[in-house]
């Protein structure tokens, strides 16, 4: 009996470890309500990626109107670079006439939006719709430094920019 209930033990924590390691488990995405895609590639090289959400210009800015079906081009002034603040500039003149922008932004005190790919690779956005990373600063900046971390809006300007974000270790 004892042998029966040491078997059922491991492996009950067996799978536990399983679920909380498989990609699909959505361990990492619970801090992220948003997040339906795994990080970027870029993302992932880094602690606290989270994964990744799809938006429109118009969820981000109400003043940019939302092309479907429209491919936009892009490109991001500091690629993942979670404690750098950066700018995604639109490379193609949209129908409307007006070139849109975003600066990265913080969902709340820990969570920030992190634009994407590399710096200045110009990349498509299929049906006008973007993916940027999020990442939790908090481990972020546990990881790499060993101290506190948040995320910050910054009021200096990035590029066309005027507004942005980053990951702030204290």
């Amino acid at each position: 009996m004892k042998t029966l209930a040491s078997k059922f033990v491991y492996l009950t924590l067996l799978l536990t470890m399983l679920a909380s390691c498989s990609d699909d488990s959505g361990s990492s995405y619970n801090e992220c309500e948003q997040c339906t895609l795994p990080p970027s590639s870029e993302a992932s090289a880094w602690p606290g990626a989270l994964g990744r959400f799809r938006v429109k210009p118009s969820e981000i800015n109400s003043d940019y109107t939302w092309f479907e079906g429209y491919t936009s081009t892009w490109k991001d002034t500091d690629g993942v670079a979670p404690e750098i603040p950066g700018c995604h500039i639109e490379t193609t003149e949209p129908p409307a006439g007006a070139q849109r922008f975003f600066g990265e932004l913080c969902l709340d005190d820990v969570l920030l939006v992190e634009t994407n790919p590399n710096v200045n690779e110009v990349h498509a956005h299929n049906d006008d719709y973007g993916a940027p990373d999020v990442f939790n600063c908090n481990t972020y900046c546990m990881d790499l430094y060993g101290k506190t971390g948040s995320c910050e809006v910054t009021e200096e300007p990035v590029d066309v920019c005027q507004k942005s974000a980053k990951c702030a270790c204290e």
